[in-house]
């Protein structure tokens, strides 16, 4: 049976996507890494004052091992850029007083973490879920106290240096997984991030990376 022009396009492509067989994880070392978005809480970096909603973006990069076919140990690493924020009701206490302004910062962060992640569901398409424990490092950059009494024309009350503060990372995800072959897979495994013991208490936020991984079969069960 010969096949037309578009029956080839459509059967070679199918040939291209489908993985060679449909899984095997245990023993395999995945390299992954992509851009990532952040949405949440930013408090202030000094004073007192309330938190703002905010996005974030950057990179990760994480390595993982599989233990069996579904069950992964996992190492990343993640940096965002930094972004503008102004918190409008901020005090911060002085020598001479408290003082009583809209703080500006520019607000970066960096940090790793270590978790464990399993697929409940899928062969090709795959659902992960897991749980990430690490460390966060938030720098605050460019902070002024300014008095907005006029919004046309701000006026600094107060310059700050920079600062930055850490805190303890905890991270639950789950996301969709597509194995485009043995070794080729993309992934959103969007995560639910709480940052304990920041300089400005909790904060909460919703990372969302889209991610490019490989795969290698080094060990008896890999390929």
């Amino acid at each position: 049976m010969r096949l037309g022009g578009a029956q080839t396009l459509l059967f070679g492509l199918a040939m291209l996507l489908a993985p060679a067989r449909a899984l095997a994880e245990r023993g395999s070392f995945t390299l992954e890494g992509g851009g990532a978005v952040r949405l949440g809480s930013v408090g202030p970096s000094v004073g007192a004052g309330d938190a703002v909603m905010g996005t974030l973006g950057g990179a990760e990069l994480t390595v993982r091992y599989g233990f069996t076919n579904r069950l992964e140990m996992q190492a990343s690493g993640f940096w965002d850029a930094p972004a503008a924020f102004a918190q409008p009701r901020v005090t911060v206490s002085t020598p001479s007083g408290d003082v009583a302004g809209a703080l500006t910062q520019d607000v970066s962060r960096w940090g790793a973490a270590v978790g464990v992640r399993y697929a409940v569901a899928g062969l090709v398409w795959r659902i992960p879920v897991g749980f990430e424990l690490g460390w966060a490092h938030t720098r605050a950059a460019n902070r002024d106290l300014l008095d907005t009494s006029d919004p046309r024309a701000p006026v600094s009350r107060l310059t700050l240096a920079d600062g930055s503060s850490d805190a303890l990372l905890l991270a639950p995800f789950a996301g969709l997984e597509w194995l485009a072959t043995d070794h080729l897979r993309f992934s959103i495994v969007p995560r639910l991030e709480v940052l304990v013991g920041a300089a400005s208490g909790s904060t909460v936020g919703v990372i969302v990376p889209f991610t490019v991984g490989w795969s290698w079969y080094w060990f008896p069960g890999g390929d």
